[in-house]
């Protein structure tokens, strides 16, 4: 079977919906999303939209750190991304906000794969490969 692993999307819709459709001319089977499906891009209501049907379709999701963000932005936003989340969560309706508080850290597919967007180790502390 083959699997499509699609990550970082950011609500950048027409991205999506590129690499869906290439997907599944390759012949994609089974889609998982490996977080940070929100966060920067101008679609985030569409994107979501769109992943929630994947999902409902059995795609596997992944909470990412701007899904988190965005879900709980800070109050004084101090830079880009932060200002990202709060635009972001201001424009997702209640089953969005409910859909990503849903997601777990990681995911199994199968014995063979286990599915995170951050460190296995430690994916709750969204480490990036620059962090010690």
């Amino acid at each position: 079977m083959k699997i499509a692993l699609l990550s970082d999307i950011h609500a950048n819709r027409q991205a999506l919906d590129a690499c869906l459709q290439h997907a599944r001319a390759q012949g994609a089977e089974q889609f998982a999303l490996l977080g940070a499906l929100v966060g920067y891009g101008g679609d985030p209501v569409a994107v979501m939209d769109q992943i929630m049907a994947l999902a409902q379709s059995g795609a596997l999701c992944v909470l990412g750190n701007h899904d988190a963000m965005a879900l709980s932005p800070p109050a004084a936003p101090a830079n880009r991304a932060e200002l990202g989340a709060r635009w972001t969560h201001d424009r997702l309706a209640s089953r969005h906000h409910q859909f990503l508080q849903g997601l777990p850290l990681t995911a199994r597919m199968g014995h063979s794969a286990l599915l995170v967007h951050a460190s296995a180790d430690a994916p709750e502390q969204w480490r990036y490969v620059k962090d010690s």
